[in-house]
């Protein structure tokens, strides 16, 4: 534990006030870029053009999972590779690395094979979530649960009620979740938001919700 310490301290450098923010910056930015490219799949997956799909609430937290054991090595990546390209922070973070018996390009080599381990091991994990997924339509909602499940589609008639549920966090922050309640007693998880429930979808605003299990 101390020597992994020492070396941290021997590689320190100024440099480093410049590469931890725009390491973050890359982070996030990956972050947002990996949710738009999901949003995107859904869409793909729709069995419709007017059909919103999104996750069911366990891929859900799966690709929130999965988004951020991803954005930080590609993010830390791209950020090394961005300063880079600036001669002096290029220069003073190689003279840092060579401190240890390093280098900056070796130190990004190796970070780049623990991308494409996380990366390998996460893309099964990544595609089965995305395949797990809701879909809203004017008409029907329809569920998927995993991909090679059959989807089933519900129509205006087969739904009884909305239900929205209000629980604390841990921290102490409000979550809201949604299902639509079926004649048939399933319960299926609704990826939308207060605001898009009274706005967006129409077939929804015509169903009644119940807010029995969610506090003032």
């Amino acid at each position: 534990m101390n020597e992994p310490l020492a070396q941290a301290k021997v590689r320190w450098t100024p440099w480093s006030f410049v590469v931890i923010p725009v390491g973050f910056v890359f982070i996030a930015a990956t972050a947002l870029s990996i949710n738009y490219l999901n949003d995107e799949l859904f869409s793909l997956l729709a069995p419709n053009k007017d059909s919103f799909c999104g996750p069911t609430r366990i891929s859900g937290l799966v690709l929130v999972v999965d988004n951020i054991l991803l954005s930080i090595p590609i993010g830390l990546l791209l950020a090394n590779l961005f300063v880079w390209l600036i001669p002096p922070v290029r220069r003073g973070l190689n003279a840092a690395e060579s401190r240890v018996g390093r280098t900056f390009v070796r130190s990004n080599l190796e970070l780049l094979k623990a991308l494409l381990l996380v990366f390998l091991f996460l893309s099964p994990v990544h595609a089965f979530a995305i395949a797990s997924k809701v879909c809203i339509s004017g008409s029907q909602v329809s569920y998927q649960k995993h991909g090679f499940a059959e989807m089933s589609t519900y129509a205006r008639s087969d739904m009884i009620a909305i239900q929205k549920i209000c629980s604390r966090g841990s921290r102490g922050g409000l979550e809201v979740l949604f299902y639509v309640v079926m004649k048939d007693g399933k319960a299926v998880y609704l990826p939308i938001t207060e605001q898009s429930l009274q706005h967006d979808f129409p077939l929804l605003t015509e169903i009644p919700v119940d807010r029995s299990q969610c506090f003032p």
